[in-house]
């Protein structure tokens, strides 16, 4: 399944990412987090590099922990929603990006990755609706086209 997120990276952070340390990406946000704790654009980046690294556990237990604090956190749940179905639970990840639609019916970044659960477990023509859903929401995005 391709993920898709929607993150703001820090020049510091976005170079070391762009050179595949993500272990020295995961250092600095640490640091930026011990000096803003309840950050949760800070803990969604940690949840998405944890993610990036093959911790899903650790990326899924951020993402709980944005949630406990915000259960309508539209980042949380998408993050969430990608992290579960990295661990095949299909289901409980479609609830969680549908509830991120509702939340938020124009949102690229869950249209993107539901449409690429659904892709990945068969589901072809909702895929493409989603896709289409997202095309038409941020034309500009080159994603969507590719998910399509």
């Amino acid at each position: 399944m391709t993920i898709y997120y929607s993150v703001q990276w820090a020049p510091e952070i976005l170079h070391f990412i762009s050179s595949g340390e993500i272990n020295s990406a995961i250092k600095i946000i640490d640091k930026k987090l011990s000096k803003n704790p309840t950050s949760e654009s800070l803990l969604c980046q940690k949840g998405v590099l944890l993610q990036a690294a093959g911790d899903v556990a650790g990326s899924l237990a951020i993402f709980d922990l944005i949630l406990s604090r915000n259960p309508d956190s539209i980042p949380g749940l998408i993050g969430k929603g990608v992290s579960l179905a990295n661990t095949h639970r299909h289901e409980d990840a479609i609830i969680l990006l549908k509830k991120a639609l509702i939340l938020r019916p124009a949102d690229d970044t869950a249209l993107m990755n539901l449409g690429s659960l659904m892709a990945a477990i068969g589901q072809k023509k909702e895929a493409l609706y989603l896709f289409e859903q997202a095309i038409q929401e941020r034309p500009d995005t080159t994603d969507a086209y590719i998910g399509k």
